[in-house]
């Protein structure tokens, strides 16, 4: 128990230790290199001698054991005291409460933080997570100070955990009337349906922890690219969510950014960003972890045992033999797509006491020997009943299993030697999208759901479009069938294909699988290899027939697996189906390199071809645009469809009639979307765009060429700066490693070996923002180190650094 006394000795050494100044001379914070705690502190906030180094932040103090890189330990402190300056009464009731922030090194865990050394399942938490928020939050170093392989990579975790400790408890301690306004804000962006899909939306505590990443680190949040990276928007989505963050963090002018860009600050000076350690989960540990999760038949070596249920029929007569034993252990995980179950135990009173809503999801409860839980479906059904037991008993409820049909298992593999693959079908496809009901892909596979039937009632199926084909504008749900061309390079290409066809759901794209057909036409019969490359699964229908299907979990930005099929002659159907769990989204489609065909055409008089199809191929889209605008301010050649609106000039109204119908069919060949080779970039369409508002005549013609531009715009700058994966994956000697910039910067790509040693910068220059994915704009590397030697077979790793961001990702040699 706290005494006044020592709380109050421990505000004086504040004074001492941790110079507190004005919000607006934040910058110049002074932080106290960490010393051990005190006698008094550790006496007043209980701490373990575990803990070997502290920094005081106005009576709060900021704890690490020796092992910990003292700038971590600092660069938190500066965290904390960025995230209380407004209201320093909650850092106060923190105190009072005996709070306090852990940082945890790269080498330790949840688990070896003293106050967490009795949660049950101690395994479960080595690789389940490196940071917490309540009362005690803990942080780890290697994301306060971006390490390579740092798993929070583009965010900052003590934004999101010391966001809860800063709501629950201080908040709760200070302004207990703050909690129902949290809830009446959460409902209404609920309602509204402002964060649906996203983390933020699962429950107020965390809409108010992600909210508070967002007002610190807006354009690291992972939710950013919901209201456009920075701060004024995020007060124009969610004003009731912004004006709780004012009131609590203040609104001035301070946002994060990457320690790497702050080396100049007094806490970070002599810390070299180029000379850390690469952080990486024990593999021994992930395995377990994948184990515990994934593995029904596991015992962890002996760690759990497997719990049958009782049948149901028993439950009376378990209820009446409940005892109380000694304490134990029962982790219960549900991974049934979006199947919630309800969570209950019995007491031995015969109540049942609701435990947790368990969707997606592991949790670890600490039981006793003979305690019964009982599994409800979301309707209060009963399910199923367990009894605890003195080993810690696991429950698992996965999704139906399955395994590849994979025609020829000897060929999945790329080599050098077995591999002759032709170019990607780029298109156009006819694209659908629908969602797989919170499965992840190989689950959304392996469930054997048709969801083409599904989402359209069962009016569509998969057999039926892969057997008679669609046709451009079907509507399926409340989607249609929608062209588009997929890039043959991007490791993201299905998303950003869905996003600029209208097929995207505000950019979330998690559980959700595209169908796309094509028809195609060979002058004879051929049998020949099919080539297929995706992120995550992949199904594959051929005239009718299902002929490929890979339940897998995987990135891919290249052809993977090849099988062998034969194409008639005349007119082939492709069908195929590309499921998504989370994240990157891709898809890759081709055959052996001497296959003969073309991709099938709708032919039409050209006569009947409007004139803002200024090309004549097929589709109004980018290259139409930028025919026009190499003859800006030209002469009008004869016979030219470059002058579209006929009036004698070239100008920025027939840029506007273009872009009015921008994404229009023609139906005449093949339309395509080459943003990589168009040499249309953000500038010029800034311009253009600042030339149509400037004539703007407030006509239709106007105001929706306008409006497509601004829309191209949009997909021609991305959201959020990323590091893709490189192609082709694993490579020998050279690989090209695609980016985006979200604005513009100075970018350098550095190599490492997998012990953190730099084998070669890359020092690519000042970039503009927008798409670095074909080979003529990704950065390059040739295998070579700084004095041109080819460097061995291995894994690497590459960074890039550009601005505020920087991103590790892993890559293979093999020779």
């Amino acid at each position: 128990m706290k005494t006044p006394y020592l709380i109050t000795c421990i505000i004086t050494l504040c004074t001492l230790s941790f110079s507190l100044l004005p919000a607006t001379q934040a910058q110049e914070i002074n932080i106290p290199e960490p010393v051990p705690p005190p006698a008094n502190v550790r006496a007043a906030f209980d701490l373990d001698p575990f803990y070997q180094q502290w920094v005081d932040v106005g009576g709060f103090p900021v704890v690490a054991s020796a092992k910990v890189n003292p700038y971590a330990v600092k660069e938190a402190a500066y965290l904390v005291y960025q995230m209380t300056k407004h209201r320093p009464d909650i850092r106060q009731a923190l105190v009072e409460a005996g709070g306090r922030l852990a940082v945890m090194a790269a080498t330790e865990h949840l688990t070896d933080i003293p106050e967490n050394r009795d949660w049950p399942v101690p395994y479960f938490h080595t690789v389940r997570g490196r940071a917490i928020g309540g009362s005690k939050p803990v942080v780890n170093e290697e994301t306060m100070l971006n390490y390579p392989g740092n798993p929070y990579e583009g965010s900052n975790s003590v934004f999101h955990e010391f966001g809860h400790t800063m709501e629950d408890p201080g908040l709760r301690l200070v302004d207990p009337g703050f909690n129902n306004r949290l809830e009446m804000a959460y409902k209404t962006a609920v309602k509204k349906g402002l964060w649906k899909g996203t983390y933020t939306a699962v429950n107020k505590g965390e809409y108010w922890a992600e909210g508070s990443e967002a007002w610190f680190y807006p354009n690291g949040n992972v939710n950013s690219w919901r209201y456009g990276d920075t701060r004024e928007a995020l007060k124009v989505r969610d004003p009731g969510l912004a004006a709780l963050l004012t009131e609590v963090y203040g609104d001035d002018e301070w946002r994060y950014t990457l320690p790497e860009t702050r080396l100049h600050q007094p806490h970070l000076q002599g810390f070299d960003p180029q000379n850390t350690p690469m952080f990486q989960y024990p593999p021994e540990a992930v395995a377990l972890y994948e184990e515990l999760l994934w593995d029904p038949e596991s015992t962890g070596d002996g760690r759990w045992i497997n719990l049958e249920p009782y049948p149901l029929s028993e439950l009376p007569r378990l209820r009446a033999s409940i005892t109380r034993g000694e304490p134990t252990d029962i982790i219960i995980g549900n991974f049934i797509g979006d199947t919630v179950l309800l969570v209950y135990s019995i007491a031995p009173d015969n109540t049942e006491h609701f435990r947790y809503r368990l969707r997606g999801d592991m949790v670890p409860f600490d039981t006793y020997v003979g305690e019964l839980w009982l599994i409800k479906d979301s309707d209060g059904n009963n399910l199923s009943v367990y009894r605890a037991t003195a080993k810690t008993g696991r429950v698992l409820f996965l999704p139906k299993r399955c395994t590849p049909k994979l025609i020829d298992k000897e060929d999945v593999v790329n080599t050098s030697t077995t591999w002759n693959p032709g170019p990607k079908i780029e298109g156009p496809w006819l694209w659908m999208v629908a969602p797989t009901s919170g499965y992840s892909g190989p689950d959304a596979v392996c469930s054997e759901t048709d969801w083409l039937a599904e989402v359209s009632g069962g009016s569509v199926t998969e057999q039926q479009v892969a057997t008679e084909g669609v046709i451009a504008g079907v509507r399926v749900g409340n989607k249609v069938w929608t062209l588009g061309a997929i890039s043959s390079t991007s490791g993201d290409n299905l998303t950003e294909m869905m996003n600029i066809i209208g097929l995207g759901d505000e950019g979330n794209m998690h559980h959700r699988v595209a169908y796309g057909f094509i028809s195609l036409d060979t002058p004879r019969e051929q049998n020949t290899m099919m080539y297929v490359g995706s992120d995550d699964s992949v199904k594959v229908w051929l005239n009718g027939t299902l002929v490929h299907s890979n339940p897998v979990d995987r990135g891919a930005n290249d052809y993977q697996e090849k099988f062998p099929v034969t194409l008639k002659n005349g007119k082939n159907t492709v069908l195929v189906a590309v499921y998504n769990g989370a994240w990157n989204w891709s898809g890759f489609f081709g055959f052996e390199s001497d296959a003969v065909y073309t991709v099938s055409n709708v032919m039409e008089d050209v006569a009947t071809i409007p004139a803002w199809d200024v090309n004549q191929d097929g589709q109004t889209n980018i290259l139409d645009l930028v025919l026009v605008a190499q003859h800006l301010g030209g002469a009008v050649l004869t016979n030219s469809r470059v002058d579209v609106n006929d009036d004698g000039t070239v100008n920025i109204l027939d840029l506007v009639v273009v872009a009015q119908h921008l994404g229009e069919s023609t139906g005449v060949a093949a339309p395509r979307f080459l943003f990589g080779d168009s040499g249309l970039d953000a500038a010029m369409l800034q311009v253009w765009i600042a030339q149509a508002e400037a004539e703007n005549d407030g006509s239709l013609v106007f105001q929706q060429g306008i409006k497509n531009l601004e829309r191209l715009l949009a997909s021609l700058v991305p959201k959020k700066t990323t590091l893709l994966a490189n192609y082709p994956n694993p490579f020998n000697p050279e690989t090209w490693i695609p980016y985006h910039l979200a604005k513009d910067a100075d970018v350098t790509l550095h190599i490492y070996m997998v012990n953190g040693t730099l084998v070669r910068t890359l020092a690519l220059g000042h970039k503009a923002a927008g798409m670095y994915q074909n080979r003529s704009r990704a950065a390059y590397w040739d295998g070579e180190n700084e004095v041109g030697e080819s460097v061995a077979s291995g894994v690497y790793f590459y960074r890039l650094t550009a601005a505020d961001f920087s991103a590790t990702r892993k890559m293979l040699i093999i020779k």
